[in-house]
């Protein structure tokens, strides 16, 4: 099939192709506008002597140490646990019916001291502090484990101005994309259907004919070739 016919295929089946991007784009913003928001607070942490090291050579030796062992990777594990979270929902004073709207997780940067510490959760002022909490819970246990290190914090976690999910713009956009390469793909289908194969031959449940696989006449019909089978 060429693009010249796929193109006059989709031309005569327009409406189909509207009827799939209408319905794709419609769905979809019935799904994003009834679904539950979910907003997403991010805290930046980064590990470091707990106390100022004026030797350069200690000071040295120190980091390579936190590249080179899990002492970093062992924060991640710790804000991530669900007794940092359970000890930061009861700071914030959250239920516990509501405490699995909400969920936490912690990645380290690659091959650096820094961590990214996250909460989602439906409630933008909830994730807020829950995020605010789970870094100061984190940051705690971890100085308890490692006295030689701390955790200080980069950046503090924002208030989220939108949600992470839905994105209507987004879902829509998607949805439109999709819509029309299937309503395309139906578009073409359906042509064949109706106008024929696209090289130009009518399309038959059981298969062309001889007749119509060789229409220049040079290829015998089925019916010369058992009269010709009699005669002998």
């Amino acid at each position: 099939m060429t693009l010249a016919t796929a193109v006059r295929a989709a031309r005569r089946q327009l409406w189909l192709i509207l009827v799939v991007v209408v319905a794709a784009c419609g769905g979809s913003l019935f799904l994003s506008s009834t679904a539950t928001p979910r907003y997403r607070a991010t805290a930046t942490v980064i590990v470091q002597p707990a106390s100022p090291v004026t030797d350069k050579t200690a000071l040295i030796n120190s980091l390579t140490a936190l590249q080179s062992s899990r002492i970093v990777p062992t924060y991640a594990d710790i804000a991530a646990s669900p007794a940092s979270f359970k000890l930061a929902a009861d700071r914030v004073g959250l239920a516990q019916r509501v405490t699995s709207e909400y969920h936490s997780e912690a990645s380290v940067e690659p091959e650096s001291l820094v961590l990214q510490v996250q909460v989602t959760g439906p409630d933008r002022a909830v994730v807020l502090r829950l995020a605010q909490q789970l870094v100061a819970v984190s940051s705690s246990r971890f100085g308890d484990a490692y006295p030689v290190y701390r955790a200080a914090t980069l950046a503090a976690p924002a208030a989220p101005a939108e949600p992470e999910s839905p994105r209507v713009s987004r879902d829509v956009t998607v949805a439109l994309l999709l819509g029309l390469l299937v309503g395309g793909a139906l578009a073409v289908a359906l042509d064949a259907v109706l106008h024929g194969s696209p090289d130009g031959y009518r399309v038959h449940p059981s298969g062309p004919t001889a007749a119509e696989a060789h229409p220049d006449g040079k290829a015998q019909s089925v019916s010369t070739a058992r009269n010709a089978a009699r005669g002998r």
